[in-house]
């Protein structure tokens, strides 16, 4: 089991309330899974082992479905199922990163995921995978704000990294505004795999009034 939040380096302060919203909400072990993006001029720090960074992302072609899991267990043989098949179907020019973008719903239980590959360019293809089940051509949106942090591996110790995220969010004014997305940045099928591979948890942001 995940070490508790209050376990995590820097885990407490005056900012906890917004980490512990965003543990629940993404991270904690139930929602925490999950070309490069280009810096903006924006303020950025750390907290603990961990840096923030707040970037322009531009929109992006996705190649992805959407599910709804039971449980996190669930959640990883989807993700899987979509690395594997995805590295497997899609042409190596057009596929770029595996992506998982997990959207807050408050009243349900379930994990309501979006998982696919970026791509390079924009295609109308769909591909058929594992299950009966398609990835199908859409966009991710462009974000002007986004804070970023990158942490090893989807593991016991991930949800560290989201208490950071929710404490610089709320210490620098800002607050949550879109579906958090969490970007691979090495593979999950071949080393460091699942467990070790560098992970980008990304978070639209905006002023808080």
């Amino acid at each position: 089991m995940p070490d508790e939040p209050s376990k995590c380096k820097r885990g407490q302060g005056a900012h906890w309330d917004t980490a512990s919203r965003l543990l629940e909400d993404f991270g904690g072990g139930r929602r925490g899974l999950a070309g490069w993006l280009s810096v903006s001029r924006y303020r950025q720090g750390g907290i603990g082992d961990y840096d923030v960074v707040v970037k322009k992302v531009a929109a992006t072609p996705f190649l992805s479905l959407r599910c709804s899991c039971e449980n996190m267990d669930e959640a990883v043989r989807m993700v899987r199922t979509v690395a594997e098949d995805g590295i497997r179907l899609i042409r190596p020019s057009l596929r770029d990163k595996l992506i998982a973008v997990a959207r807050n719903d408050l009243d349900s239980e379930k994990l309501d995921l979006e998982i696919g590959f970026s791509l390079t360019r924009a295609s109308n293809a769909n591909v058929r995978i594992t299950g009966n089940l398609v990835l199908t051509a859409s966009e991710l949106p462009a974000v002007d704000t986004m804070a970023t942090i990158v942490r090893p591996g989807t593991n016991a110790a991930s949800h560290c990294a989201f208490g950071t995220i929710g404490m610089w969010i709320e210490a620098n004014g800002f607050e949550v505004a879109g579906p958090c997305r969490e970007v691979f940045l090495e593979p999950v099928t071949s080393p460091p795999g699942f467990e070790g591979a560098l992970v980008e948890i990304q978070f639209p942001v905006r002023q808080a009034a």
